[in-house]
């Protein structure tokens, strides 16, 4: 774990400078959905 409160909160500060790919929360719940219905995919 992360030692200080500084420290956290530059971690959170660096992931936030980045766009990540990522779905609407609609098509992101269908996919869990999918795969609770479907099992793990290789």
């Amino acid at each position: 774990m992360i030692g200080n409160e500084a420290s956290r909160l530059e971690v959170i500060r660096a992931a936030a400078r980045y766009d990540y790919p990522v779905s609407d929360i609609d098509g992101m719940l269908a996919e869990i959905e999918r795969g609770y219905v479907t099992g793990p995919q290789p």
